[in-house]
């Protein structure tokens, strides 16, 4: 059985040649099947290359005509040009074409003409699917695995919209998303339109209209005191990082583009210099994820009262993801006691927690801990959990949230409510319409905000401020006839010495040594 495959440029005289006469072959032999192939001008080339090198052919003009060897399999054979064409019609069916110049340039038009009208109407089938574009940088964080089911499954964007999903990692990292996104695909999900893995942060971003940026960052120990110095370095190094991510956003992403920070880091202040980089994007578009933390004190609470977790509302994180934890407007429903009511029907939690004293300090307790507790009981980080309060923060903000209720976002002061300066990023209460948030500002500020605020600026202070150094021994001029203070020979304060720093002047330049080092190696003195 024959089958032949004729592919030109649309706008080709010799192909609408061949093409006709493969059309008059097809009605007059029973066996002969046609396979015709319209390229658009402007993407000939490209097309022609990739067809003549996957082959192993060489051919350079238009049309292309093949055999493909349809019974016995195997690598097509290559007929070559229109006149190659007819001349292999010829030698086989004695058949030729009859076309004129002046017909050929007629249909050549023509297929012109259809292909545009062919182009107009897949552009307008495809916009009728539109995905939603959606970018997750860090995706080698475990969390993703956990993450991408609930967004294929319609729990992150609601399930009546599809979601085109672009995973970027580094590329020791792809062989993994790789077989994630296989496994999406297992899934089978109506909403899923498409998923891939790249380290490109230029093509992740092309045309995206969301950023969950999930990448890790140099993570520091809560409880140590560091530097000024220390913390501005430190800032400086999780902004350099992230500076490829601001440019391929600036550059590629959609307007109207929405960021959710999600990084396990200084949220606040990530959230605060993104705003500024990326002026095009509005105020409300650049939000940081509170919503882990609002989890981690529903279940501790829950644990409490012997309550499901999702029958308590209105818990607040202020200041940061790990601010203060804040659960005085919190509401109890469907709660096993003595007072009962209709559907609806919610308790104070203050007046449920008889032990006022917990919820300051066991209480804050317990939550800090609990992530630790969790990873060391799974012997791993947790990450469905983490997953579940990304999926359910976009969620609420694509799809809206319960009228009444309370929840908490990192975003940007305007210095109009709670009596916080403005530009500084601090997390609040908001609530939720589909598509947009909603501040909060009726609650009784306390008295701790202010310090949360002041801390934050701090921080903001520090990176944009380079905090002075101690000056190192080699800044002292020779006419500081400064005297240094030298322990005696026995290691100890007895006996000191005194030297001048003029004296060691040769030695300091040549080590750039501190002070304190220079009084370490320096001999004591003759007596």
């Amino acid at each position: 059985m024959a089958k032949f495959v004729v592919a030109g440029r649309a706008d080709c005289p010799y192909y609408a040649r061949a093409e006709l006469l493969a059309d008059s072959l097809k009605l007059n032999v029973d066996e002969f099947n046609l396979h015709k192939i319209v390229i658009e001008p402007n993407e000939w080339e490209a097309w022609l290359a990739g067809v003549c090198k996957e082959n192993q052919w060489v051919h350079n003009e238009s049309p292309i005509v093949w055999r493909e060897l349809v019974d016995r399999g195997g690598r097509g054979v290559l007929v070559g040009n229109s006149g190659a064409f007819e001349e292999y019609i010829y030698s086989y069916y004695n058949m030729t074409s009859s076309l004129k110049s002046v017909e050929m340039i007629n249909v050549a038009g023509e297929n012109m003409a259809r292909k545009a009208v062919d182009m107009a109407k897949e552009k307008y089938e495809g916009s009728l699917i539109d995905p939603l574009r959606v970018t997750i940088t860090g995706a080698e964080n475990p969390s993703v695995y956990h993450l991408v089911y609930l967004i294929s499954n319609g729990d992150a964007f609601g399930r009546d919209r599809d979601v085109s999903l672009t995973l970027v990692a580094p590329d020791d990292s792809l062989p993994g998303l790789h077989g994630v996104c296989m496994e999406a695909v297992d899934l089978a999900s109506p909403l899923l339109h498409s998923i891939r893995a790249t380290s490109s942060l230029s093509d992740a971003m092309s045309d995206t209209q969301i950023v969950v940026l999930l990448d890790r960052v140099e993570e520091r120990d809560a409880n140590i005191d560091y530097e000024p110095q220390q913390t501005h370095s430190w800032l400086q190094r999780i902004w350099g990082g992230l500076q490829g991510h601001v440019e391929a956003i600036h550059n590629g992403a959609a307007k109207g583009c929405r960021i959710v920070v999600a990084m396990d880091g200084p949220v606040n202040f990530l959230v605060k210099q993104l705003q500024e980089s990326l002026p095009g994007l509005g105020g409300d578009d650049i939000i940081g994820l509170s919503t882990h933390s609002e989890q981690l004190m529903r279940s501790v609470l829950s644990d409490r009262l012997s309550v499901n977790p999702s029958d308590i509302t209105d818990v607040l994180v202020w200041g940061g993801p790990r601010g203060r934890y804040d659960a005085s407007h919190a509401k109890v429903y469907r709660l096993d006691s003595a007072v009962t009511g209709p559907p609806g029907f919610y308790r104070p939690l203050d007046q449920m927690v008889h032990d006022p004293g917990w919820l300051e300090s066991g209480f804050v307790e317990s939550v800090t801990t609990r992530p630790q507790l969790e990873a060391s009981l799974l012997r791993r980080p947790a990450g469905s959990a983490f997953a579940f309060s990304v999926a359910k923060l976009l969620h609420r903000w694509f799809c809206g949230a319960p009228e009444g209720q309370m929840f908490s976002v990192v975003v940007v002061t305007d210095g109009s409510s709670y009596d916080l300066p403005s530009g500084i990023s601090f997390s609040l209460p908001v609530s939720f319409t589909p598509g947009r948030w909603h501040l909060v500002d009726n609650l009784i500020p306390s008295e701790a905000l202010k310090e949360l605020a002041n801390e934050l600026v701090r921080e903001k202070q520090l990176f944009e401020t380079r905090p002075p150094t101690p000056p190192s021994v080699a800044e002292v001029t020779s006419d500081e006839k400064t005297e240094l203070v030298v322990a005696g020979t026995d290691g100890t304060d007895n006996n000191p010495q005194l030297i001048d720093t003029v004296a060691l002047e040769t030695d300091i330049v040549a080590k750039e040594r501190s002070i304190d080092t220079i009084v370490e190696l320096a001999e004591p003195a003759e007596t």
